[in-house]
């Protein structure tokens, strides 16, 4: 049975708008076990985006970055799935920045299928459906549809690459890469920085620094179209099960395709 994409699209894009009833509002902000803050707009996200996939999809398990880890842990072998974050960038959206997103995922057979990620205070979502990955701006008024392809970008005079904003761990990636001619680095929060690669806008994302299966797995249901290489820093590539194990990622490098991995050269120097 092939899901409802249409249906899945309106879930994401109706979290979005359900978060920014919050964005210039007062609300409260718990800080979780790992430090990490929450919010009440997470919360009616979650809420919302749950409800909305369990009466349309009962029979298909959910792991949300929102429930308790014992829960999600136990739904780890399911057939099927929704992972789902529904505030990726938690932190962007408390200091009324713009790259937070709404992120869902549809895995099956331990495969990504499908992604879902909005950007809602620039209206733009990425998605996929069983035939390609699409960019669509302007979603809520115009719908300008751009169809996300393998095509690369001009490596000739170096790497565009995205990386997070963390000051440590942009001083960690430029020493790393000193040795590579990186001719743009474009720095900012949240799973857009897998969106900037689905489009051909990076070629590039080294990520030093803990992560959870919910903050990639929309963007994996998104890049399945291109030949990406997403590779731990011995040159392995990361799993569907090493991520679910205990919804956790290690330290990764993601590269656009093929071609861009080769620049590196990761054979020799870049391996750790």
């Amino acid at each position: 049975m092939k899901l409802d994409i249409e249906k899945l699209k309106e879930i994401a894009v109706e979290a979005g708008k359900i978060v920014m009833k919050y964005y210039n509002e007062d609300y409260h902000v718990k800080t979780k076990d790992d430090d990490s803050p929450v919010t009440e707009a997470d919360f009616a996200a979650n809420e919302y985006i749950v409800s909305s996939l369990t009466k349309l999809y009962p029979n298909i398990a959910i792991i949300s970055e929102e429930h308790p880890d014992e829960e999600n842990l136990k739904l780890r072998d399911k057939k099927e799935l929704f992972l789902i974050d529904p505030i990726d960038g938690t932190k962007a959206f408390i200091r009324k920045k713009s790259q937070f997103t709404i992120n869902i995922a549809y895995i099956k057979d331990k495969k990504f299928i499908l992604g879902f990620i909005y950007v809602p205070i620039l209206d733009i979502l990425y998605y996929s459906d069983y035939q390609n990955s699409y960019k669509i701006t302007n979603y809520n008024t115009q719908q300008k549809v751009k169809i996300l392809t393998k095509e690369n970008n001009d490596l000739d005079e170096g790497i565009i690459q995205t990386s997070s904003l963390g000051k440590s761990e942009r001083e960690i990636l430029a020493k790393e890469f000193q040795d590579i001619k990186i001719k743009d680095n474009i720095y900012m929060t949240s799973s857009y920085k897998f969106c900037l690669i689905a489009e051909g806008v990076a070629d590039f994302y080294p990520r030093r620094g803990g992560m959870k299966i919910w903050d990639v797995a929309a963007a994996f249901g998104i890049l399945k179209f291109l030949d990406y290489k997403f590779l731990d820093l011995e040159g392995n590539e990361i799993t569907f099960d090493d991520m679910i194990k205990d919804l956790s990622l290690s330290d990764f490098n993601l590269f656009r395709s093929q071609k861009v991995l080769n620049y590196f050269d990761f054979s020799s120097k870049y391996l750790l």
